[in-house]
């Protein structure tokens, strides 16, 4: 299902408001939230849904079909190693990226509590 570009042209505002949106969403849900559980489930469904909105939107621009197949595999590793290595404190919900690759913290850097394996 390939869009003309004309009508590629009338869906961009919309597909970028809606990005924006989730964005802006997203930052303030995890910097203020600090229910650590909650964060770790939220988290990996807006990973998921975010991805397949993407690749829904490269899937309605056109994109060739090996092209989507690429985007698609470095899309889930993506998401593997955001899901896989990203940890958030139980104790004060505080977010913790990896400062290495392929290496989650094992300390909260916010109060040095232990942080699970989930």
């Amino acid at each position: 299902m390939a869009l003309s570009p004309e009508q590629l042209g009338t869906i961009f505002p919309y597909f970028i408001a809606f990005w924006v949106a989730v964005a802006l969403a997203a930052l303030a849900f995890f910097h203020f939230n600090k229910n650590g559980p909650l964060k770790r489930k939220l988290f990996l469904i807006l990973t998921i849904v975010a991805d397949i909105a993407l690749l829904g939107f490269i899937w309605v621009s056109g994109a060739p079909l090996p092209f989507l197949a690429v985007v698609a595999a470095f899309m889930v590793l993506g998401a593997w190693q955001a899901v896989r290595f990203t940890r958030f404190c139980g104790k004060c919900g505080a977010n913790n990226f990896p400062q290495r690759p392929f290496q989650s913290r094992t300390e909260c850097k916010k109060c040095g509590d232990h942080l699970a394996v989930d």
